[in-house]
């Protein structure tokens, strides 16, 4: 194999590496913000009933 070959070869594979690298941490930025969403949603849940028992109030969940 010649050694522009095998330079290719290398290059091809840190690019793979490169590309697997970004796509994991988009993956990563998606996950934690799902979790972000979702922990918002279930803290202003709790505020409402929280608040609605305060109140006196009644609430539908």
């Amino acid at each position: 194999m010649s050694i522009f070959a095998k330079i290719r070869q290398v290059y091809d594979r840190l690019c793979g590496r490169k590309e697997a690298s970004a796509d994991r941490m988009r993956q990563e930025h998606e996950y934690f913000s799902e979790q972000t969403d979702d922990a918002y949603d279930r803290e202003r849940r709790i505020a409402v009933e929280r608040d609605s028992k305060l109140l006196g109030l009644q609430t539908g969940g």
